[in-house]
């Protein structure tokens, strides 16, 4: 038997538990069998905890991203072996668990003396952060960018990826006792995160609980758009996800996946780790992100 950490229903931390049963199958082709040491939580985690995400509703395990080692490969595996470390992505949740098998492709190797903490935590968050800079946003040398949330997970990763790029000038918002740790990572101007900028589906949750009145108000205060306006301006309005990359594009997805890897294994890049607990745990972990009150990866362990 193995624990996991179980998403019940729709709804808030009562629907969270941690809950035995049976290991996964065995790897069959083209997959591998990943003993988990840690699991990296995000801001999405919540939003598959409020059914905000259709593709993925409860009851169901709870992760995107984990690291550990492979116990099991199928015969045709070649790009890993048994005793390997390795980052995990698992686009259809189900990381928080103690062992998990998936396809080949979602696992990719980390150094030995890189932490299982820090391996958890750079599939999600850099790689957004990576792909909206760079691939959506087209920062370049001299350029200026706006991160909200620079404290977060996201907007960590977002801040050290954009200080890579020469002459970039960082505005990055979050709570003033916050401020000191979002300029130390590099961003140039702290803001107070009071003023209305919407990111993902943060304004439809308050705390713990989704509510309607958040969803309404995020909806009310979401500026509309004219195709006109853009044009003139020479402005663009772009959305990602990472999962759907991954889905459509799986060759640009690793790429970008291999380069996060390679900067942090040769310290370019330096995930910054908030806070660990325990499966056990899971209820005050989450309490940490749907808070706001994490500065990085918050991360949670068998």
């Amino acid at each position: 038997m193995i624990r996991r950490v179980v998403v019940k229903a729709v709804g808030g931390l009562d629907q969270l538990e941690v809950e035995e049963g049976p290991p996964p199958p065995p790897p069959s082709k083209g997959q591998v069998t990943v003993l988990v040491k840690a699991c990296g939580l995000n801001f999405y985690d919540i939003y598959v905890r409020h059914g905000l995400n259709p593709e993925v509703q409860p009851p169901c395990t709870l992760g995107l991203e984990c690291a550990g080692v492979i116990s099991a490969v199928a015969e045709d595996v070649q790009s890993v072996k048994v005793g390997d470390h390795v980052a995990v992505h698992c686009p259809q949740a189900g990381a928080c668990a103690q062992q998990i098998t998936v396809d080949e492709e979602s696992v990719i190797v980390v150094a030995k003396d890189i932490s299982f903490e820090v391996a958890a935590s750079f599939t999600i968050t850099y790689q957004t952060a990576y792909f909206s800079l760079f691939h959506l946003g087209g920062l370049r040398p001299g350029g200026a960018v706006f991160i909200h949330s620079a404290a977060g997970g996201v907007g960590w990763a977002a801040t050290q990826l954009a200080k890579t790029i020469p002459d970039v000038t960082v505005f990055g918002t979050a709570s003033a006792h916050k401020h000191d740790a979002i300029q130390e990572n590099g961003v140039d101007y702290a803001i107070h995160h009071d003023q209305v900028v919407l990111i993902g589906a943060k304004g439809m949750i308050k705390g713990e609980h989704r509510s309607l009145w958040c969803v309404l108000k995020t909806w009310w205060n979401t500026k509309n758009v004219s195709p006109q306006s853009l044009i003139m301006k020479n402005h663009a309005v772009a959305g990602f996800h990472l999962s759907e990359l991954r889905k459509k594009d799986p060759k640009a997805f690793r790429k970008g996946w291999i380069e996060v890897r390679d900067m942090i294994t040769n310290g370019v890049l330096s995930p910054r780790i908030d806070s660990v607990w325990k499966f056990e745990e899971i209820l005050e972990a989450s309490k940490q992100i749907s808070e706001w009150k994490n500065i990085g990866k918050v991360i949670v362990k068998p």
